[in-house]
C-alpha cells in the first residue's frame, strides 16, 4: 500500500491551523482527517500477522509552477473537503488565508517555482 503522510508539513499544519480558527472551527473541524500513523506503528500491527514486513517513506519535491501553486495543488485533494462545506464567498476567504500561509511557507525560488517536499508511506506485507 502507500498513502500520503504529511500531516506535519507546514502545509497541513497551516490548514489545520486555519481550520481551528474561531470563524472556521464550526464548521470546518469536523472534517479533518486523523493523521497517517507512523511507519513504527504499521510494522507493529502487521509484523504478528506477517512473515515479513517492508515500511518506509519517501519525500517526494514536487516542482510547482504559477502564484499559489501549493494552494492549488491542494484543492484537488485536502482541501476539497473544506471548499464543499462553504459558501463561494467563504470559500474565497478561506482560500485567501490559506494562500498567505502557503505563500510564506513555501517561498518561491528565483526562478518562480515553489518547492513542494510530499512524504509518502509505502508498505509491503508478505503472508
Amino acid at each position: 500500500m502507500q498513502v500520503p503522510r504529511h500531516f506535519e508539513s507546514p502545509s497541513h499544519l497551516g490548514l489545520k491551523e486555519l481550520v481551528h480558527e474561531s470563524r472556521w472551527r464550526g464548521r470546518l473541524e469536523p472534517l479533518l482527517l486523523v493523521p497517517i500513523p507512523s511507519p513504527e506503528t504499521y510494522w507493529r500491527w502487521l509484523s504478528p500477522h506477517a512473515r515479513n514486513v517492508d515500511v518506509w517513506e519517501t519525500i517526494y519535491l514536487h516542482v510547482l509552477d504559477g502564484k499559489d501553486s501549493v494552494v492549488n495543488f491542494m484543492r484537488g485533494t485536502a482541501l476539497r473537503p473544506f471548499l464543499t462545506a462553504l459558501s463561494d464567498k467563504d470559500a474565497a476567504k478561506f482560500l485567501d488565508a490559506f494562500a498567505a500561509r502557503m505563500a510564506a511557507a513555501y517561498p518561491p525560488q528565483e526562478n518562480g517555482q515553489t518547492l513542494f517536499p510530499f512524504r509518502r508511506l509505502f508498505l509491503v506485507a508478505q503472508r
